[in-house]
């Protein structure tokens, strides 16, 4: 275990050093999109692409010493964090204290990260993340975007980066500023959220439903159920206008409502070649919601 906890933080702090050159980087761009040098933005973002390389390349080894310090301690991996793994170890306070730095200098330097990149995401295409791999998810929806009036509705890149090959989820999202009062039309609270199943409500088992994907992004509809069986998924909903099923492939399957009403169920036909299914619903005011992907080699296996 004292080898794993020391490969653990050298991977860690080796991290640290690329996201610190990502971020150099960051604040570069910002000043090389203002004066709008093209060829100047391309090498950053070719520099960019090397250094995200290099990250998913320790990010993989990061995950792998988790999962041996996981199966020593015979914990699940999914629970298993860094605040929880100095709790539970009896390690040495200098250990500690080193783990503890670079794990907090790491989540400094992301969040500064976010920060700069906020500024210049307008920018990004697939070009820019099409490559990226090792992704939690992907946000299909920013509320405080669609707020300054940029529809937010983002549900292609979520699609591009599946037909890929990556295995991720999606996200709606507040990214609220609080500039108006909750009673203003340009709030820009409370319009985008997950939906988290989990049986209570504590940091551990919220972040394992999150892990495992136990949730779907919405502006306000409800899926309320979604079962597979016999190559039939059915799901049940809040009172919708339509309820749609994307695959990896142009088939597609929707139910619509009658003009006028509204409906709260639908069932459609997978098909393993479909790859991956995923829903979204729509209600009568265009609220959308969506259910994370689903793999057809999993649903069939």
């Amino acid at each position: 275990m004292a080898s794993l906890m020391e490969n653990l933080m050298d991977v860690l702090e080796e991290e640290g050093g690329y996201y610190d050159a990502l971020l150099e980087l960051s604040m570069k761009k910002t000043e090389v999109i203002v004066s709008n040098d093209i060829p100047a933005l391309q090498q950053i973002t070719e520099q960019e692409q090397l250094l995200v390389d290099q990250v998913n390349d320790v990010d993989k080894r990061r995950m792998g010493t988790m999962e041996d310090m996981a199966n020593v301690m015979n914990r699940d991996v999914g629970t298993l964090t860094i605040p929880v793994l100095i709790k539970a170890l009896d390690v040495r306070a200098q250990e500690q204290r080193r783990l503890s730095e670079a794990s907090d200098k790491l989540k400094e330097t992301v969040k500064a990260m976010a920060r700069i990149n906020e500024q210049n995401w307008s920018l990004q295409t697939l070009d820019d993340y099409g490559g990226l791999k090792g992704l939690f998810a992907c946000e299909v929806y920013n509320h405080s975007a669609m707020m300054d009036g940029i529809d937010a509705n983002q549900e292609q890149p979520y699609d591009a980066l599946l037909r890929r090959g990556n295995r991720l989820f999606c996200l709606a999202t507040d990214d609220n500023h609080d500039r108006f009062p909750p009673e203003h039309p340009l709030c820009d609270s409370f319009g985008g959220f997950v939906m988290i199943k989990a049986p209570k409500l504590d940091y551990e088992t919220i972040f394992a439903a999150l892990e495992h994907g136990d949730f779907y992004a919405s502006m306000g509809p409800e899926i309320h159920s979604l079962t597979f069986e016999d190559g039939m998924l059915h799901v049940e909903t809040s009172e919708v206008r339509s309820i749609h099923m994307t695959t990896n492939a142009r088939r597609a399957e929707v139910l619509h409502a009658e003009h006028g009403k509204t409906i709260h169920e639908a069932t459609f036909h997978v098909l393993p070649s479909d790859g991956y299914i995923r829903l979204q619903i729509i209600d009568r005011e265009g609220m959308r919601a969506n259910s994370n992907a689903y793999f057809t080699d999993t649903l069939f296996a």
